[in-house]
């Protein structure tokens, strides 16, 4: 007979991440770390050290394509935050920082333990009777530990039997660089250089500020840029006769992550044990530039010439390396373009023209990474 004992803590507490980013401690004991309060504030003493049920517990996986495959160590992650500066190759200036989202693996050997709590009020001899009896009964008897009271003629709510985790740090950990490499290779041939500054470890996946929008067509945006523009339009009141948008370039290939958690059932002997643990997720996003105008001319004139200098503005692309850097100023230098393509080729404004630039995304189905 299978007994089913539910470990409600996850692979992902706090503790544990604290833990794992610790790197002079190479065990991790649940029991010492968050166990206990409520049991003794309810007036349970702890008894003895408890007694290991599980070994080496070993999770099931799946491959890519969703075949069993041989069980495993646990896989537990933590987060590297790489903080970084983009700097101008020529001056040496610093455009801006960033942070850079490292996911690092850890490769965990996991023990199950069972500690045994007890009424405080209780006799001597009975603490003695309960003690012995979870301390001697066979693991593979098929007798729940939480059973063992009334066989004595105990109560079972004289006692309480936990069940806890003990995880021991392999030596292989795997930092996932794709992240970082993906930043280092975007930059190569432009104008800026990326020069890493300084590591932190942070517990979990961190959610990372992004302004850019997905969308399923890289090559067609829909009414995303419509939308935007009419915002924009509506903000400043003006009334949009003519409008146009282009897709400027791509700007870089890099991958985002995510953490999907799963309930685990694993058998051991007679035990049952369910567990909740994570696996690390991975996708391809592409971001790319694009342009959008929209205006209201006063003559034929004014439309055509309105039109070829964001067409030119567009070609010339001089702001797309600095997009990548500070997207505030090159909006403002795209726009600076603009305004002086017009100024040099009439003397006159063009009414409520609004010219922007918008970074948006396109990403491919996630996938699970090891």
């Amino acid at each position: 007979m299978s007994i089913e004992q539910n470990i409600q803590r996850s692979f992902s507490t706090p503790e544990i991440n604290e833990w794992l980013i610790n790197t002079s401690r190479k065990t991790f004991d649940e029991a010492k770390e968050v166990l206990g309060d409520t049991y003794s504030k309810e007036g349970y003493g702890l008894d003895g050290v408890g007694r290991k049920v599980i070994e080496n517990l070993q999770l099931p996986r799946v491959d890519e394509n969703g075949n069993s495959t041989p069980p495993k160590d646990p896989v537990l992650y933590a987060t590297k935050v790489r903080h970084y500066g983009l700097f101008d190759r020529n001056t040496s200036h610093l455009m801006t920082q960033g942070i850079c989202i490292i996911p690092v693996t850890f490769t965990c050997t996991c023990d199950i333990y069972a500690r045994l709590w007890i009424k405080n009020d209780l006799s001597g001899e009975e603490k003695t009777q309960i003690s012995e009896q979870f301390y001697n009964f066979d693991l593979d008897s098929g007798i729940d530990p939480n059973d063992i009271g009334p066989s004595l003629g105990v109560p079972s709510s004289h006692y309480k039997v936990e069940l806890y985790i003990t995880l021991y740090r392999q030596q292989h950990i795997n930092e996932h660089l794709i992240a970082w490499q993906s930043l280092e290779q975007a930059y190569l041939e432009s104008d800026y250089k990326i020069i890493s500054m300084r590591d932190e470890w942070q517990a979990g996946l961190p959610e990372v500020d992004d302004d850019s929008v997905v969308v399923s067509d890289p090559e067609n945006p829909g009414d995303v840029l419509e939308r935007e523009l009419e915002d924009i339009a509506r903000d400043n009141d003006c009334l949009l006769i003519n409008k146009d948008q282009r897709k400027v370039a791509d700007l870089f290939t890099y991958p985002e992550f995510k953490m999907v958690s799963k309930r685990e059932r694993v058998r051991s002997g007679c035990f049952t044990i369910t567990i909740t643990v994570y696996q690390l997720c991975v996708r391809d996003c592409n971001r790319a530039l694009w342009a959008f105008t929209g205006f209201n001319p006063i003559n034929t004139t004014m439309e055509k010439v309105a039109l070829s200098c964001f067409e030119d503005a567009v070609i010339k692309a001089t702001f797309v390396g600095l997009a990548t850097a500070n997207f505030q100023a090159a909006v403002a230098a795209f726009q600076l373009l603009i305004l002086d393509c017009i100024e040099g080729k009439i003397s006159d404004t063009v009414p409520c023209m609004i010219n922007s630039l918008k970074i948006l995304k396109t990403a491919s189905e996630w996938r699970t990474l090891g």
